[in-house]
């Protein structure tokens, strides 16, 4: 079925993003939230609408905090290649202009095409030259919003360790565009080689996070919204001596109460 799923897949790609490609190429070198800091970004029992607006809010000192790791030689790369393609599309589009036997040569059409697409992607390459960036305060913004904040990010903003994990959480548009392209081909691989060495740590992990529910059967204790047992410490409320007493239900409307509570603060 792989073949088959790719094909499909191949397909809704061309269709969804070929006027992307025609005319807003440098998009495709912008960033996006990738899929695992989707996962991994968003709160316990958090809606989707207030996920998304944290997101937004950090898209873009998220960008500028990665533009602000600037690589000279790439600069330099990218300005030779928007001079080089650029200057070819023009010389091609005046000579079409000049004699008209020319705009008939096979290909000329591509050049055309080609040559702008390459020269727009080479210009989104290159850094704005009139803008002071800081790193620290840029990722400090943006970890407002995404509330997470590893500790050894503390104080290394400026480092490209700090950008090399970050980058996993704001992947390039065109990384995740082929991950999607590619996956028919890469979700079976993971499967048969991957996956199978890890079948203990799934076992373990559905022995000890299931749960029986009167009236309802097994499921997955995070279903609960316990936070007692599966929320941050830190953010835990002071618990009386005489808590521990309290029943089942009544601790599970409990937390579901803090955790509406933090949610409005």
């Amino acid at each position: 079925m792989a073949p088959v799923i790719f094909l499909a897949q191949l397909i809704a790609f061309i269709c969804a993003n070929a006027e992307r490609f025609r005319y807003q190429p440098s998009t495709l070198f912008g960033r996006r939230w990738s899929n695992y800091a989707r996962l991994y970004l968003r709160h316990f029992n958090e809606l989707q609408h207030e996920f998304e607006t944290r997101l937004k809010q950090a898209y873009i000192p998220a960008s500028r905090y990665l533009d602000s790791f600037i690589s000279r030689p790439l600069t330099v790369v990218a300005e030779t290649g928007a001079f080089i393609f650029g200057g070819a599309s023009v010389a091609f589009l005046v000579a079409g202009l000049i004699r008209e036997q020319i705009m008939h040569l096979s290909g000329y059409l591509a050049i055309l095409v080609g040559g702008g697409l390459l020269a727009r992607a080479c210009l989104s390459l290159i850094p704005d030259e009139n803008m002071v960036y800081c790193p620290r305060s840029l990722l400090v913004s943006t970890l407002m919003r995404i509330h997470y904040m590893p500790d050894h990010w503390k104080e290394q903003a400026g480092t490209y360790q700090v950008r090399s994990e970050f980058s996993q959480l704001f992947q390039y548009r065109v990384v995740g565009l082929l991950e999607e392209l590619f996956s028919p081909i890469i979700t079976p691989l993971i499967l048969i080689f991957i996956l199978p060495n890890h079948t203990l740590e799934i076992v373990d992990f559905l022995r000890n996070y299931t749960v029986e529910v009167p009236g309802v059967g097994d499921v997955c204790s995070f279903a609960q919204l316990d936070i007692r047992r599966h929320g941050d410490p830190m953010w835990q409320p002071n618990a009386e001596s005489g808590s521990d007493d309290q029943s089942e239900t009544d601790n599970d409307d409990h937390t579901k109460e803090i955790h509406s509570y933090l949610k409005k603060t």
